[in-house]
Formats: C-alpha cells, sequence, structure tokens
C-alpha cells in the first residue's frame, strides 16, 4: 500500500511538471537539444518572439540578452565569448557555415510580445530572469528579424558548482533533467550533489526562487520515494529575510559554516524529498535579485574564510 501511495504522488509530482508554464519561461526554437534558436517568451497565456528594433549590431546589448537567455535556460558555463545573439536572419546566415545544423524556419503561428530587449544595466550586469531586462510589450507579427541565440552546447549553470550552491533537478526516462524553475532541490555539499529532506525547517523558502532568478514559489510538494535508497541531507532550520537574495543567507552562521565545511552528516536510506515550482510575478519585477556572476558565490566564499577564521582563533585560544 505504501508503494502504490509513493507512486501515486511522484505521478501526480510529474504531472504538476508537465503541465506548468509559467509567466516568463523561454524557449530556443531550432536546435534539438535546446541550446540555439528563435526566441521565444511566454507572456499572458501564449508562446510568442521577440523583436528588438534599436541597433541590432549593438555588441553590449546582444551580450545582455544572450547571457540572460543561456542563464535562465540552463547552458550557461560563464563563457560569454562563446554565445551567439542575433536575429534570425543573422543566425541563419551564420548556420550556413556550421555542418550538421539546421537552419531555423519561420513560425507564421507566433507574434511578437516582446521588443526593444535590454538585459544590460549601467553596471554591466546581467539579470538572471528575461523579465528583469527592460522591454516593451509588442503585438507584431513574427519575421525574420526577431532575436535569437545560440548557448554553449554540452552547458550548464552548475558546470563550476560552489559549496552551498542550490539548484532544481528531475530524473525521468533514466536522464536527468535540470530545470531552472522546478524540480527537486538539490544542495552542493562534500563536493557532490545531494537532495534536502522535508524535515527541514522553512521559512522564507522564497529566496531559493530568488537565488535562481525568480520571484517566488508558486507550488511546494513532498514525496516519499520508498523504492530506490539514496543519500540525503537533512539542512537546519532557515529562516528568510526579503533582503536576502542567497538561500545561504537563511542560515545562522554557525549552521552556514556547518554546510559550507561539510559538517553536515549525509544521510543513506530512502529520502522523503522536497520538489518546488518557481514563478516570476511582473509586479515584482524590481524587487532585490541576485545578477548572474559570483552574488551567492562571493558569499559562500567570505562565510568559509570567515569561518576558518573563527577556527583557527579557537584553536589559537588557550
Amino acid at each position: 500500500m505504501k508503494t502504490e501511495l509513493s507512486v501515486l504522488i511522484l505521478l501526480m509530482h510529474i504531472m504538476t511538471l508537465v503541465s506548468c508554464q509559467g509567466q516568463g519561461e523561454i524557449r530556443l526554437t531550432g536546435w534539438s537539444d535546446g541550446s540555439g534558436g528563435r526566441l521565444e517568451v511566454y507572456l499572458n497565456g501564449k508562446w510568442g518572439t521577440v523583436s528588438r528594433q534599436t541597433d541590432p549590431h549593438d555588441n553590449d546589448l546582444r551580450l545582455g540578452f544572450g547571457k540572460t537567455v543561456c542563464y535562465q535556460i540552463n547552458h550557461y558555463n560563464g563563457d560569454d565569448s562563446s554565445i551567439f545573439t542575433g536575429t534570425v536572419t543573422s543566425l541563419n546566415n551564420y548556420l550556413q557555415n556550421t555542418p550538421g545544423k539546421a537552419l531555423i524556419k519561420p513560425n507564421a503561428s507566433l507574434y511578437q510580445v516582446l521588443q526593444d530587449l535590454n538585459c544590460t544595466n549601467k553596471k554591466g550586469q546581467n539579470p538572471r530572469h528575461i523579465l528583469r531586462c527592460s522591454y516593451k510589450i509588442s503585438q507584431g507579427h513574427t519575421d525574420e528579424d526577431d532575436l535569437a541565440v545560440l548557448c554553449p552546447q554540452n552547458a550548464s549553470n552548475y558546470d563550476n558548482p560552489h559549496p552551498g550552491q542550490f539548484r532544481l533537478f528531475e530524473y525521468l526516462h533514466d536522464q536527468y533533467k535540470f530545470d531552472p524553475s522546478q524540480g527537486v532541490v538539490q544542495v552542493y555539499v562534500d563536493r557532490s550533489w545531494v537532495p534536502i529532506s522535508i524535515v527541514t525547517t522553512f521559512k522564507g523558502i522564497d529566496t531559493l526562487c530568488t537565488e535562481l532568478g525568480y520571484t517566488h514559489i508558486s507550488q511546494i510538494n513532498f514525496y516519499s520515494d520508498n523504492v530506490y535508497r539514496d543519500i540525503y541531507v537533512n539542512l537546519p532550520s532557515m529562516s528568510c529575510h526579503k533582503s536576502d537574495i542567497c538561500l545561504l543567507q537563511c542560515f545562522n552562521k554557525s549552521d552556514a559554516h556547518k554546510l559550507l565545511n561539510n559538517s553536515l552528516r549525509i544521510e543513506v536510506g530512502f529520502p522523503h524529498t522536497v520538489s518546488i515550482t518557481c514563478e516570476f510575478n511582473i509586479r515584482w519585477k524590481n524587487t532585490i535579485s541576485p545578477y548572474i556572476g559570483d552574488d551567492c558565490k562571493a558569499f559562500s566564499q567570505e562565510t568559509r574564510i570567515s569561518a576558518t577564521v573563527i577556527t583557527v582563533l579557537e584553536f589559537l585560544s588557550p
């Protein structure tokens, strides 16, 4: 009976993930692995393209939205030079000299939903979600001047993880699927990605979605896997504040030090995991959020350094 219940909960969880489509989700239509193609945005209940009427050859602006797009679809590895940004026309011209890559075909059923996209602020920073960029709402017809992006293939936002980093993942059909907005919560600890257990106390867990570029959690699911034995970690209780942009900031200093210094006990058994769905609310567009870069990584490093200093001082003290 317990096994049947676990399977039912898991199926309901999977159905929820498949059916959910959040505001501002993006996709690149063209390549089969989703790493390149015409930029399409889900806005107000429909998919549409993005047109920018300003100079399409402005490298700073093009690089800006390219970095944001690649990060949001989990194809950003920090190598900006490997990102191609431009229009569908310029992308097709580029692909003509790339063996094995099909040209991007027009889709007359789509309409433009955004234009004048600019994802670089005055400090040269780029947000982690396209709706945090500046833009105008558009209702024009799709054309060959719609924006297109090529992200690094076989690249991931998590190629170089740091201790205390969080991510969402799914394991379906014997393959790992890293979804930026929904999935099982994992934390990088002791040089491994480990799922967290539901026994953790959550307060202000929306901060996890903020760390990933979204504004809030729209759904949270708990389920037990009584079939597959695996490792997991019980995180300390946390309490987040509106100003926190990294989940690591929600722990007290002592617990944060344990997490970063691999002092938390990694359990082995049948985990009770937590899965969340992050969404973006346009009304909260200007709330504090991390940019692509070393926001949470820098905080992790600073916390580890302070923990090391405290350890040394305690050792030297009489």
